[in-house]
């Protein structure tokens, strides 16, 4: 309970405290106190997580002190052996730190001024302190390049619209690396292999041949890579941010973006087909990928799914809705569109999320919505002036619920 009171603290405390006066309560409390676990600890994940607020030269020169005297000391080896390397290691980059605008910043926050107020001793100590080291990254090889290559045709291919995936790309950074389940966490269950062989087999399938079972764990597999960029304070980005307010942040960002494309592709292979009998067979095809995708407890690629049949240039084919009215998948989807129904606050939904086994991704749109009506209908401070903190552990509670759903 202590510590997800500490990361659901450490995540919102910058919209009512500056980072070095938390600092500077940690040293104090480390200096009062004989047990000095609970604040290590603290720092630890503060470090680790939110390197970004510790970037000032005045708040990296406290730390490299305390690291010192942590140095000096025998009895502290242990504290300085883990927090070292979190230390000494490179700045936080500009995006980094304008992505959280939205707090309070520090009156030391431009380097010049800091070094101003420093004595000369202090500077000359801070500029001394080592870069840190890089680790080496290794390249593909060229077996592997065109291994990946035809992964990204493939799935290019079973979409049939023009967008290219990457799995190995991270969301909105531009960057791409080989990606592995092992390396990106992705649930095993969740994870098709792509061969040479399968993916030239795709390119020359008809979309209504292929394997309802295969084309939902693909879409597992993607839904998955999106979800896991996503981090606890890209939700306070479109809430709170003075320069990006009304906009997500990047990871956010594409979950959204993928969410609209999958819906899109689906109303576009059903008006695809030109004959009446074979827009029946994708449309019952779309809903009974939906029944696999709900099995797979992947909730926000099912919902994207329903929204794409729930269309309107969907939704009005009468016709051929009542080609399949009577079939299995057809009475299967009319219970999917229950359970991701809106009324009561998607509470049938919520129900089963609940009750959802891992690995799940839940529907995003939903925790969004209810962070931002938490955030509207809550005011930052009490009558008395004193912050409402549990406004803010209530918004922390949602959004470590998602990262709950990352890391099991």
């Amino acid at each position: 309970a202590d510590m997800e009171f500490t990361k659901a603290f450490l995540m919102l405390y910058r919209k009512f405290m500056r980072p070095s006066e938390l600092l500077d309560r940690l040293m104090d409390r480390f200096d009062a106190y004989d047990v000095k676990d609970p604040v290590c600890n603290v720092l630890i994940h503060w470090l680790t997580d939110y390197w970004c607020d510790l970037h000032t030269e005045k708040m990296r020169f406290t730390l490299h002190v305390f690291l010192q005297i942590c140095m000096s000391r025998p009895s502290f080896a242990q504290i300085y052996n883990r927090l070292a390397p979190l230390v000494f290691r490179d700045p936080p980059t500009e995006e980094e730190k304008l992505s959280v605008d939205w707090g309070i910043p520090d009156p030391e926050d431009d380097p010049a001024e800091v070094l101003s107020t420093m004595s000369e001793d202090e500077s000359i100590i801070l500029r001394s302190v080592p870069d840190s080291t890089h680790a080496e990254v290794g390249t593909m090889s060229g077996t592997n390049q065109s291994h990946q290559s035809q992964g990204r045709r493939w799935i290019t291919n079973v979409f049939g619209m023009n967008r290219e995936v990457d799995a190995g790309s991270t969301a909105g950074s531009g960057t791409n690396s080989p990606a592995t389940p092992m390396s990106t966490g992705l649930p095993m269950m969740m994870t098709v292999p792509v061969s040479v062989a399968n993916a030239t087999s795709f390119l020359n399938t008809p979309f209504l041949e292929l394997d309802n079972y295969v084309i939902a764990q693909q879409l597992n597999l993607m839904e998955f890579e999106i979800f896991s960029r996503i981090k606890p304070r890209d939700f306070l980005q479109h809430i709170w941010s003075r320069r990006l307010k009304g906009r997500h942040a990047p990871a956010v960002a594409a979950s959204i973006g993928h969410f609209n494309f999958i819906s899109a592709w689906v109303a576009t292979r059903v008006l695809s087909q030109k004959k009446l009998k074979n827009r029946s067979k994708m449309l019952s095809k779309f809903m009974k990928i939906a029944q696999i995708l709900r099995e797979a407890n992947n909730y926000n690629t099912l919902m994207a799914i329903i929204a794409g049949i729930n269309s309107h240039p969907i939704f009005r084919l009468k016709q051929t809705r009542r080609l399949i009215e009577n079939k299995a998948s057809f009475k299967q989807y009319e219970v999917l569109q229950d359970l991701m129904g809106m009324h009561h606050g998607f509470a049938n939904y919520r129900a089963a999320l609940k009750t959802s086994e891992m690995p799940c991704i839940p529907y995003l749109g939903l925790f969004l919505k209810d962070l931002l009506y938490t955030d509207e209908v809550n005011k930052d401070r009490k009558p008395d002036g004193t912050i409402n903190l549990p406004k803010f552990l209530l918004m922390g509670d949602i959004i470590m619920m998602v990262k709950s759903f990352q890391v099991r």
